[in-house]
């Protein structure tokens, strides 16, 4: 129970949901407590203080909490007060945390840093995890991919991520790509080294601007696997997304998986007919509105609404 509590910790949980019951309070013990919540403290000291609030406030609601520990939530709190301004960085927009995400049975965890104070800075998206990535990792965890994989508009990177870490015995190199710079070349590497995953030479990172920058292969093996998630956000943005992924296609692609998120019905059904007029065909082969409480699990905010995989081969 209690390491399910400090991954709902780490990936930053919405407080007011947290259950805190008696047998929990029991199981908070040294020296996992001080090594999980120092870690929280490091990443996020507004969201660590508030944690040590709740738990105090508890506390004082029962006396099934070990002495020592309650002392210790009281030296954090004060020490918290005192570091004021610290704490109140949090806060600020451009404030970056680093959050946890587990997947499956398997446990898969991904840590990703993200600036959760803003839906995009700097011209770019790729600052926050969207939850079309999170459901392409459950559907890649039924249905894995191989061979040499290139991810379009990766933001944090946690497609590819994931494709490593479930699948990385299988696969022959990942081209990770973002149309902005500042992602593609310092956001991305560094999501990828908080993973482990460090000098891999199968991993490259390029600044793909859709129907403006190109695929930089050169005499390099064919594309096995095409992966892109959330990359159909605005209607304005589909004509240039269709020609990338039709110009990528033509590298000898098996599979285009596209993960959506319906926020306007009009936007998927001009992105299902750009597809067709550019000679591609395309199948819904999942739906997040037929049961998966995994992917709400994984979000801590409300979903923005359904999401659809589609998968997308060259027109026979």
């Amino acid at each position: 129970m209690s390491d399910e509590f400090y991954y709902q910790l780490h990936h930053r949980c919405d407080l007011n949901l947290l259950e805190l019951d008696n047998e929990l309070l029991e199981n908070l013990k040294f020296p996992q407590i001080n090594d999980e919540f120092g870690i929280i403290y490091r990443r996020n000291p507004y969201y660590y203080k508030k944690v040590i609030k709740i738990l105090i406030d508890q506390m004082e609601k029962c006396d099934t909490i070990d002495e020592e520990i309650g002392e210790w939530l009281y030296e954090e709190y004060v020490k918290l007060i005192s570091e004021d301004t610290k704490v109140k960085q949090a806060l600020n927009p451009t404030f970056k945390d680093i959050v946890r995400y587990e997947f499956g049975n398997e446990r898969l965890k991904i840590e990703m840093e993200e600036t959760p104070n803003v839906i995009s800075g700097n011209g770019t998206t790729g600052l926050r995890t969207w939850e079309a990535a999170l459901y392409m990792i459950l559907y890649l965890l039924e249905h894995p991919v191989r061979g040499n994989v290139v991810e379009i508009g990766a933001g944090t990177g946690m497609v590819s991520i994931g494709i490593m870490k479930m699948q990385g015995q299988n696969i022959s190199s990942v081209l990770v790509t973002d149309g902005d710079e500042y992602v593609a070349n310092k956001q991305l590497p560094k999501n990828f080294q908080l993973n482990g995953i460090v000098d891999d030479t199968r991993v490259k990172f390029q600044k793909i601007r859709w129907n403006e920058d190109h695929l930089v292969n050169g005499d390099g093996p064919n594309v096995d696997y095409l992966v892109g998630a959330d990359v159909t956000y605005d209607v304005s943005v589909l004509d240039d997304l269709v020609c990338c992924i039709e110009e990528i296609m033509a590298e000898g692609v098996r599979e285009c998986l596209i993960s959506a998120t319906r926020r306007n019905p009009e936007t998927l059904l001009e992105f299902e007919r750009l597809l067709v007029a550019n000679g591609l065909q395309w199948e819904v082969v999942s739906d997040s509105t037929m049961d998966c409480p995994e992917l709400q699990a994984l979000l801590n905010r409300p979903m923005i609404g359904p999401i659809l995989i589609y998968s997308i081969t060259k027109q026979e």
